[in-house]
């Protein structure tokens, strides 16, 4: 089972196939980032997830020219990393009163 959202988001990936430029399902029936995202959480802390991804605008980096699948799975095992790292020293941290 995966232990947050990005890791969900790769094993959509991993199963369905990645795609980009607007082919989301398309006849290839891969997924992009943004829709992986979505499926592995439909609600997604988006602000949160652009922070852990170190993104501005998904579906612009998804779809770059010469992106391949290799970098946003990697791009998604940072993000779970840094999710797992800020949930870790949340959980250390006293409760504020």
């Amino acid at each position: 089972m995966p232990a947050n959202v990005y890791d969900k988001a790769i094993e959509i990936i991993h199963e369905r196939g990645w795609v980009q430029g607007g082919e989301i399902r398309g006849g290839s029936g891969g997924t992009c980032l943004m829709l992986a995202l979505c499926e592995a959480d439909l609600n997604i802390d988006w602000r949160a997830t652009l922070r852990h991804l170190d993104l501005a605008a998904i579906i612009a980096w998804n779809d770059t020219p010469g992106r391949t699948a290799d970098e946003v799975i990697a791009k998604l095992k940072l993000a779970s990393e840094t999710y797992e790292l800020e949930h870790e020293a949340a959980l250390k941290s006293p409760p504020t009163p």
